[in-house]
């Protein structure tokens, strides 16, 4: 990406590549003092790299670990930053390889990724790849959450969230795994685009969840009850406070409330 001229958009003078934030796509001119996201760019590697990357990922949904790890190390011999060819070497070590090693998504996820500087082809492929591996991705929702929500466009962040966070929060056990900043990262996608169904999730969390009172009528545990009043539902409603709501959200919203009103009025009978 940094081989690449940019222009403000503003005045159009040249950007300097050491002035621009690649993770972020955010640049500030020197000469107008505009600041600005720039465009995603396509891939600047070579084409046979493109070619065994998207090789790697057809071998790779198709059940092909092995093949499909063999194409990501070719892909990676020419780019060795692409964080979806990353991905699939890390996946078939954690799940595949005959001796595994249950680290390598960790060190993807906690250490490379928030660093990485996507092109458009290699954002894609990984999206994709997020996707089809949700039963061992979604415990990475915070650092996921926390790349793209930084660096996205509005339209993409929104349906990709929408993809991937409702099997996250509907797979969790318990309230304990949604803190602050959980909570935060949904307000930052929020405050950019509309993702409904990862608030319908979240709302449908309280009647589905058997750790909460509402699905085991378990209210007498006040203390606990009354900390998912606060920690959970209080926050999940600012969520909705973020932006103007849609008509889908605004339909949420309602069930939304009635489930507060019922879960309060159950938790105050206790007291």
């Amino acid at each position: 990406m940094e081989g690449q001229r940019y222009l403000c958009p503003g005045c159009g003078s040249p950007i300097p590549t050491e002035k621009m934030d690649f993770k972020t796509r955010e640049a500030t001119c020197d000469f107008c003092g505009l600041h600005f996201v720039f465009p995603k760019k396509h891939s600047t590697a070579s084409p046979n790299a493109v070619i065994a990357l998207n090789e790697a990922y057809h071998l790779f949904v198709n059940g092909s670990f092995e093949s499909a790890k063999d194409s990501a190390q070719t892909a990676l011999s020419m780019t060795s930053n692409n964080v979806a060819a990353l991905f699939i070497v890390a996946y078939y070590d954690a799940f595949i390889a005959s001796v595994k090693n249950s680290k390598s998504l960790d060190r993807l996820f906690y250490n490379v990724l928030k660093d990485a500087e996507f092109e458009i082809e290699e954002e894609e492929t990984f999206k994709k790849l997020l996707i089809k591996t949700l039963k061992h991705t979604s415990e990475y929702e915070k650092e996921i959450l926390s790349k793209f929500s930084e660096y996205d466009d509005a339209k993409e962040l929104g349906d990709f969230v929408d993809q991937f966070s409702p099997y996250s929060i509907l797979s969790k056990t318990n309230f304990d795994l949604f803190d602050k900043e959980l909570f935060d990262l949904y307000k930052k996608v929020i405050k950019k685009t509309h993702i409904p169904k990862t608030l319908f999730s979240l709302t449908n969390f309280l009647l589905k969840c058997s750790d909460s009172p509402l699905a085991s009528n378990s209210f007498f545990l006040k203390t606990k009850a009354k900390r998912i009043y606060d920690e959970y539902i209080l926050p999940l409603g600012e969520l909705f406070a973020v932006r103007s709501r849609n008509e889908i959200e605004e339909k949420i919203y309602s069930s939304y409330i009635k489930i507060k009103n019922d879960y309060y009025q159950r938790l105050s009978s206790e007291f």
